[in-house]
């Protein structure tokens, strides 16, 4: 049988004359395989993979023995199975981090250049015209940090309800990490604020300073949409 782990899938009696498999088979191939992986990447993609590799198999072959041959010869046997998945993951993680970068990066190349300046002299004039209290430039890094994290329930819910799939994804984590970030560095200034008793350090800043730090977070929240926004495309397309 195909074994992963303490899961046992009992395949002999699955002799077919042709290396199409049927309904039960792909059913019991896809369980082992959900269960042997836990991102739908390296999932869809061994699958992918092992239906293709079944066409080349001589008729008559157990279904069984074709599963383990393709297993064994091409990804190092059932045991491999999670190191494939580790180096898979990080390749993608990669990836996506070099996609972030150039999203990011492209608001600092003309013509973004010229619309992020003018972003913040509008920003700068806007601020000028209120109170900039501690409370209300709290309040709105705040809420300026918690945008890019909207982006995750969205993503979480097209992909269930156009995709009908619940497994994780690799990217779900590196995403989320990253949706995160503008409100860590929320944290880490009051963190240091209270750490340092300076309590009035943001309202000695100028107002240049306060602007900048809008602006990026602005762009970085910009930059993540563009982000999810792209690698929702990929998933439709595959």
């Amino acid at each position: 049988p195909l074994v992963y782990g303490r899961k046992f899938f009992n395949l002999k009696y699955l002799n077919i004359n042709n290396m199409t498999p049927d309904t039960n088979q792909d059913s019991q191939l896809r369980t082992y395989l959900r269960e042997a992986f836990v991102y739908r990447e390296t999932y869809e993609e061994l699958y992918d993979h092992i239906i293709s590799a079944l066409q080349d198999k001589p008729a008559g072959t157990s279904f069984e023995q074709a599963i383990n041959t393709i297993i064994n010869d091409d990804f190092g046997g059932h045991k491999n199975l999670v190191n494939i998945e580790q180096h898979c993951k990080k390749a993608i993680v990669k990836d996506v981090r070099r996609h972030q970068a150039q999203f990011l990066g492209s608001f600092f190349k003309f013509p973004n250049m010229l619309y992020v300046l003018i972003l913040g002299v509008v920003i700068y004039n806007l601020l000028a015209l209120i109170s900039l209290s501690l409370t209300n430039i709290r309040v709105m890094f705040l809420l300026l940090a918690f945008i890019p994290w909207f982006a995750m329930p969205l993503s979480y819910f097209l992909t269930v309800y156009i995709f009908g799939d619940t497994k994780r994804s690799v990217k779900d984590n590196a995403m989320s990490n990253w949706s995160m970030l503008p409100f860590r560095v929320f944290c880490a200034g009051n963190v240091l604020m209270i750490i340092n008793k300076d309590y009035n350090f943001i309202n000695s800043l100028n107002l240049f300073w306060i602007t900048a730090g809008v602006v990026l977070f602005i762009i970085y929240s910009i930059s993540f949409f563009k982000l999810s926004r792209a690698e929702f495309k990929v998933n439709v397309i595959q």
